[in-house]
């Protein structure tokens, strides 16, 4: 399409519709908190209380086992690397392993120190079948390298996180 060198062009003269949206903010004071339930914030890693005296919610984080547990609750074998794919068979050995670390959390607080102790190695020794399984894993190409080092870097903190208590 090619125009002459004295063609004029004319603009489209419909008018414009223009819309205008208004918005306003309302604020809803909350009433005061006379229990411990009213200030579940749907967070199991987080402990729910409530100030009687102030009528204050507070959700600070748990301690000691418990947040360990928590964190360990929080791993989802299924999207550990992120978007790459994760073996099936490194899928269910990381679920075992982390249930069995979980299990000798649950014990710890019962338990004498010596007897905790040896709970908290139990729970760091469970997770060593992740590392072995996701050498092998990324060895026979099944996962990638990025994703092996990703699951030793998770079970190093979560080590980490056990050794602390």
């Amino acid at each position: 399409f090619v125009l002459p060198v004295d063609a004029t062009w004319n603009l489209d003269p419909s008018p414009v519709t223009t819309t205008t949206t208004t918005t306003s903010t309302t604020t809803t004071t909350l009433a005061p908190c006379t229990a411990d339930a009213q200030c579940a914030d749907g967070d199991s890693c987080t402990q729910d209380l409530c100030n009687t005296g102030t009528g204050a919610c507070s959700n600070p984080a748990v301690t000691g086992a418990a947040a360990a547990a928590c964190k360990l609750a929080t791993v989802n074998p299924a999207v550990v690397c992120g978007t790459d794919p994760v073996d099936a068979a490194l899928q269910a050995i990381i679920t075992k392993a982390i249930a069995n670390a979980q299990a000798a959390l649950q014990q710890i607080a019962a338990a004498s120190p010596k007897k905790q102790k040896k709970l908290r190695n139990a729970a760091k020794n469970a997770l060593k079948p992740i590392l072995k399984k996701a050498a092998k894993a990324a060895k026979k190409r099944l996962i990638t390298t990025a994703c092996r080092d990703q699951i030793k870097a998770l079970v190093a903190e979560l080590q980490l996180t056990i050794a602390a208590l």
